[in-house]
């Protein structure tokens, strides 16, 4: 009797659409109250060059303009000292009689100064909502590779029960040292991805990328150790909090489950690309709500990675909200980047019973 599977292929299509429009709300979003902002500092430019017009500043223009800058003034240090400044020439309880030309100098110096800081960030979160854009195209590729999984996929010769069987037989020395270098290595490429993603400026995470494999060929204690050892080297490097390891071990905690139910079915065959992909998926699910926990009471905001805060800056800007902000950026880096180290642990988990089938068809 043939397994029937819930579309995980149409369930990812669904997810990139929502990944497409929600990029594309955020940044029209965004580039109105960028357009909003530019105007205020048109404004108070003109002031700098009438600085007698400052005492013809409705307050209403002086809210809205500490609104508009409000969310910027979180991101730098030196947009927030300018925009003290600023706030503090505008605002009508301070003015005091003083040298006019002093502060007309003053006003055009830290006007100039924030709108630089500003619109710095700004284009720095255009290239964050494009970049989410590419989510979009890899879980599209991701869900094309599971349509066609068929005529993709090549059962191994070796299956996962005879190779178990072949364990059961060898010394457990050997099989510990066998899975103790896999783990070592795993952990070495997890970490090698965290570094890769704060060196670029790829918004993904790249610290599990081996995790699940692990789980797949080892078993659920491998995938966790695996995963301790790569947050605890990330802490020690500064890389990653020490609280985020939780997230990491329910990633091999929903992969091992994920091959687990798998092997109720197919007991005797090498796990398909399906599988993986689940794993992934349940693992993007659970770290977004762990993850989105642990931002929101320990580390507002800050992911101890850049390019995936800017995500977070840029949902912040478009929509001033900002638990929306962390739980859409994280669910949209989440999912994409499990389902990325899915796919990659997946080749690996091939590479490795390409290996084992050839030596064994050699024997």
């Amino acid at each position: 009797m043939k397994t029937k599977y819930i579309r995980l292929d149409v369930i990812i299509i669904i997810l990139a659409i929502l990944n497409f429009f929600t990029a594309q709300i955020s940044k029209n979003a965004a580039l109105k109250t960028f357009k909003d902002l530019d105007r205020s500092f048109t404004m108070i430019h003109k002031i700098t060059v009438n600085i007698e017009s400052i005492y013809m500043v409705p307050p209403e223009f002086i809210a809205k303009f500490e609104r508009q800058c409000f969310f910027y003034t979180q991101f730098d240090e030196e947009i927030f000292n300018s925009f003290v400044i600023i706030a503090s020439i505008l605002e009508e309880n301070i003015r005091q009689p003083g040298n006019k030309n002093e502060l007309a100098k003053t006003l055009m110096k830290e006007t100039s100064q924030l709108q630089h800081g500003i619109q710095t960030k700004q284009r720095e979160l255009i290239y964050c909502y494009d970049t989410v854009l590419y989510f979009t195209a890899f879980l599209l590729v991701i869900a094309a590779i599971l349509t066609f999984r068929q005529s993709l996929y090549k059962p191994s010769k070796i299956s996962t029960e005879d190779l178990q069987n072949k364990e059961r037989s060898e010394l457990s020395a050997k099989k510990l040292i066998f899975t103790s270098i896999a783990i070592i290595l795993g952990t070495a490429i997890n970490i090698g991805g965290a570094y890769i993603s704060r060196t670029t400026s790829i918004p993904l995470y790249f610290d599990s990328l081996t995790t699940i494999a692990i789980t797949a060929g080892f078993g659920l204690t491998p995938g966790i150790i695996c995963a301790v050892l790569t947050n605890s080297a990330l802490y020690i490097m500064d890389y990653s909090m020490i609280f985020f390891v939780i997230c990491h071990i329910l990633t091999a905690l929903t992969a091992w489950l994920t091959f687990e139910h798998f092997k109720k079915f197919h007991p005797s065959k090498s796990f398909s690309i399906l599988p993986f992909i689940w794993a992934g998926l349940w693992s993007g699910i659970t770290n977004t709500g762990i993850g989105n926990i642990i931002a929101s009471l320990i580390y507002p905001v800050e992911s101890s990675v850049p390019q995936i805060d800017n995500i977070t800056y840029g949902l912040y800007v478009a929509f001033q909200n900002l638990n929306l902000a962390l739980t859409i950026s994280g669910f949209l880096t989440n999912i994409t980047d499990k389902m990325f180290s899915a796919l990659f642990s997946f080749i690996i988990y091939k590479s490795i019973y390409t290996v084992i089938d050839y030596y064994s068809h050699k024997k």
